[in-house]
């Protein structure tokens, strides 16, 4: 992992300014042409030998700004060996920055070369990289190819984006006192990349149902929050029933999701978190008939084989509790009730195996026998489940669309049986 500082350079003239940041005009940095000196003497004064600066520039701009200066001056349009490269040098003398370097990029004038920009760019990002990004100077296409990069990096990099820049000289420009330089703010846009990461992770849990995109990025400030998060998403991928009808305080989720969000972009991120409330309206705490609306987030979500299993054990749950009020997870009490729905073997049959008192089973059977529709369900949950924990390799005929359309005619028929 290493910090990299990615900066782009233009070939236009660029004044003399100071920029301040954080909102603070009190706090200028010393007149400079370049924003990239200035983020480097206020903001960045703490970078390392071992961190590096990469300044992208087409051959004109490497020309114009980074080995010279251009200047709007007419007796004097260019000053040799005054450009970026030379302020960079004093810097790295300063012990303020370590390695840095010029990399050539196209001008940007067509889709193809767009491409290899975005190629050159992301081919200096590695691993786990640390980046800082100064877009002040992006020409045309690269403010918007920069920010798609980033997203791009931290998906395939897992790279952390710690500071956006840009250097607002017009806003400097508009405010000027007449006879002194330009003060211009270099504003913060870290937060619509942050903006960006939590839009992401949200599309993840909203289209996908996973919810550990989210989690990560409210464990700092929420922790609490966070770890429901996690749970209930790890309790529904490995079918923890038990962990989402009794553990899992899921309605104190619902009620705090977008509490303390000390953000600067609180007012964005709320409807994004209210939007994962809606999506966990059916659930409530301590409540059984979690394990059926499971089944409808695994259909909605993709998760076949979890839908299955909790539809299957949930019916016996709510068969227990209907009988007996409790005992959802003793072994011996769930195997009976297995059998029972089943329905092949009454209690007075002599090849009935059971380890519950028969007079138990009697009253599972004698309640079960009052849904025949339920059996029938149950059957066949018990032999397409059977079918995809096998693999399939039991001479089955039973496809992935088949299994994922029998999984929601399942479902919707055993929500038309009204337990008593």
């Amino acid at each position: 992992m290493a910090r990299k500082f990615i900066s782009f350079l233009g070939a236009v003239p660029y004044e003399d300014t100071r920029y301040f940041f954080n909102n603070n005009p009190d706090l200028l940095a010393q007149p400079t042409s370049y924003v990239q000196e200035a983020i480097f003497e206020i903001e960045l004064n703490t970078w390392q030998p071992s961190d590096k600066v990469f300044i992208f520039t087409t051959e004109e701009a490497r020309e114009k700004n980074y080995i010279n200066r251009i200047t709007r001056n007419k007796d004097n349009p260019m000053i040799e060996g005054q450009g970026l490269e030379n302020i960079l040098g004093q810097l790295q003398k300063r012990g303020l920055i370590g390695d840095y370097s010029a990399k050539l990029i196209r001008n940007g004038n067509s889709e193809e070369e767009i491409w290899e920009v975005f190629q050159t760019v992301f081919s200096e990002i590695e691993e786990g990289d640390e980046l800082y990004f100064d877009i002040t100077y992006g020409f045309r296409s690269l403010p918007m190819l920069g920010m798609v990069l980033l997203d791009y990096a931290r998906a395939l990099k897992n790279v952390t984006i710690k500071k956006l820049y840009y250097g607002n000289y017009e806003a400097g420009r508009a405010n000027r006192i007449e006879g002194e330089l330009v003060h211009a703010p270099v504003l913060d846009l870290t937060p619509f990349a942050r903006l960006q990461e939590w839009t992401s992770a949200a599309i993840i849990f909203l289209n996908g149902g996973n919810a550990e995109p989210l989690a990560r990025l409210t464990e700092e400030q929420n922790p609490e929050i966070s770890d429901n998060l996690r749970e209930f998403t790890r309790a529904i991928l490995t079918c923890r029933g038990i962990q989402l009808a009794e553990v899992i305080d899921i309605s104190f989720f619902k009620s705090h999701v977008a509490d303390n969000l000390a953000s600067p972009i609180a007012a964005q991120l709320r409807p994004l978190l209210e939007k994962t409330k809606e999506k966990l309206a059916p659930f409530e705490s301590k409540n059984l008939n979690n394990g059926l609306h499971a089944v409808q987030w695994c259909i909605d979500n993709g998760l076949v084989q979890q839908g299955y299993t909790f539809l299957q054990e949930t019916i016996v749950s709510l068969v227990l509790e209907k009988v007996f009020k409790d005992r959802l997870t003793n072994f011996s009490y769930r195997s009976a009730t297995g059998v029972a729905i089943r329905g092949k073997y009454t209690p007075s049959d002599k090849h009935l195996k059971i380890d519950i008192p028969v007079h138990d089973y009697a009253m599972i059977f004698d309640y079960v026998a009052r849904y025949p529709e339920m059996q029938k369900i149950y059957n066949k949950l018990t032999r397409l489940r059977n079918d995809i924990n096998h693999c399939g390799l039991n001479e089955s005929d039973a496809t992935p669309q088949r299994l994922s359309n029998d999984l929601k005619t399942l479902y919707a028929q055993f929500c038309e049986i009204k337990l008593t």
